[in-house]
């Protein structure tokens, strides 16, 4: 009996270990999409890269 209730703290502790790690890494994956840099906008993250480029087209107007 012993036995198992410490099988089931060892599988709670891994599960929370595997969360904290899953969300540490999407943190990093989404700060490094929308991070904006105002020194170089190259250096901005994929998506306000995108994002900008949207704006430039829009504000050009060029109609075809």
């Amino acid at each position: 009996m012993k036995q198992i209730r410490q099988q089931k703290g060892q599988v709670v502790v891994e599960y929370v270990l595997l969360l904290t790690i899953a969300v540490s890494l999407a943190m990093i994956v989404v700060s490094q999409l929308i991070k904006r840099d105002a020194d170089d906008p190259s250096n901005s993250g994929a998506m306000i890269q995108k994002w900008q480029q949207m704006q430039e087209a829009i504000g050009k107007d060029e109609q075809k």
